[in-house]
């Protein structure tokens, strides 16, 4: 059984369990806790029970006492989960019409427990179509990336990747995942990068290859650093997510077009150039073509193959 399967499975046998449940008894039913060497297999369900408390499962030591008739561990739900609680009729049908939108669009990495949680909420009628908007589809291979990158940070797994930087170079990397996050349209993946011994962001749709790197006895499960927030990195400016070292670009945009862009990019020169410095290109080349004919990337030079490149395949596309 794989280590995020069995901790969700002895979290759902604790919630089940009627009374406290002894060490002993949770071993006979998951065979991963038996064995000839009992010491090793408490450590491991010692760590299983510290992952649970990380998905806000309050789990607790219950002692033998006048009030309880045995010892053993016990999953509070009244600790563990919120009351229930009642959308208004506007809020479920905006909760109904993302969550219809993010499944068809296929920008979900979860489709199958998104379909669940629709059908949870009552959510089989008519929908809204002008409140949805669409971006477009993650491929399967970012899908299948956000997936196995999701397990790997619920079990604090290290991940070795293949990078393609936006200038097309590609490099190994080794990452600590802290977190995934989704904006306008792309995955990146938080952590903290081995190469650079620092945080960075990762465009899951720059992920070539992907490999979940075992624990053993040389390599100890990392830790989050205190303080880190994934809802902070998540409402920086894209343009900022710390994707790669600063980088200078300038762009010309139509001057009926500025006001659209002023408080991210700043004031244009006396002759209507922007000139900003970002640390996630892919981001400015996506904002720079959907303006169009009327915005033209100056800078970097080689940015402009990448947006040549991206026009030449909706030219094919078109075509085909």
């Amino acid at each position: 059984m794989k280590p995020v399967e069995r901790i969700l499975a002895v979290a759902q046998f604790l919630l089940k369990a009627k009374r406290a449940v002894t060490f002993d008894e949770i071993a006979a039913a998951f065979p991963d806790y038996q064995g000839t060497n009992i010491e090793s297999a408490k450590r491991k369900f010692e760590r299983d029970k510290e992952s649970i408390r990380e998905l806000g499962l309050a789990i607790s030591y219950i002692e033998e006492t006048p009030f309880e008739a045995e010892s053993g561990y016990i999953i509070e739900a009244s600790e563990s989960f919120l009351p229930p609680f009642r959308l208004s009729e506007s809020e479920h049908a905006l909760l109904v019409a993302a969550a219809h939108d993010a499944r068809e669009s296929g920008i979900s990495p979860f489709p199958e427990a998104l379909r669940t949680a629709i059908a949870k909420i009552g959510a089989d009628g008519a929908r809204d179509k002008s409140v949805i908007v669409r971006e477009q589809p993650a491929s399967d291979r970012e899908i299948e990336c956000v997936q196995t990158l999701s397990l790997a940070i619920a079990d604090r797994c290290t991940v070795e990747i293949v990078y393609e930087r936006t200038d097309g170079e590609r490099s190994t990397r080794k990452v600590d995942g802290y977190g995934l996050i989704f904006r306008l349209g792309a995955f990146y993946l938080v952590g903290h990068d081995h190469l650079r011994n620092c945080e960075r962001l990762f465009r899951c749709s720059r992920i070539h290859e992907l490999r979940v790197l075992p624990k053993n006895r040389a390599s100890s499960r990392y830790e989050i650093p205190e303080g880190f927030s994934l809802q902070a990195e998540r409402r920086l400016d894209p343009l900022h997510f710390n994707v790669h070292e600063p980088e200078r670009a300038a762009i010309r945009l139509d001057p009926e077009l500025h006001f659209l862009v002023t408080e991210r990019w700043g004031d244009p020169d006396e002759d209507g150039i922007f000139t900003i410095e970002t640390r996630n290109l892919d981001r400015l080349i996506t904002e720079v073509l959907s303006f169009g004919k009327r915005a033209e990337l100056l800078e970097p030079l080689w940015a402009r193959e990448e947006i040549a490149r991206a026009l030449r395949a909706i030219l094919r596309a078109h075509e085909a």
